[in-house]
């Protein structure tokens, strides 16, 4: 098996990605949640 190093993300980067996530789980509508997805994955 091959180990893999653990992750590390400068905090700033770490810091809007729960942001996006909150955000994300905080939407109701469907699209927009798609949106903040797509944004999250295009960064």
């Amino acid at each position: 098996m091959i180990r893999k190093p653990p992750l590390d993300l400068p905090p700033q980067v770490a810091r809007g990605f729960v942001e996006a996530m909150r955000d994300y789980f905080a939407e109701e509508n469907p699209t927009k949640r798609d949106a903040i997805a797509a944004h999250q994955f295009d960064s």
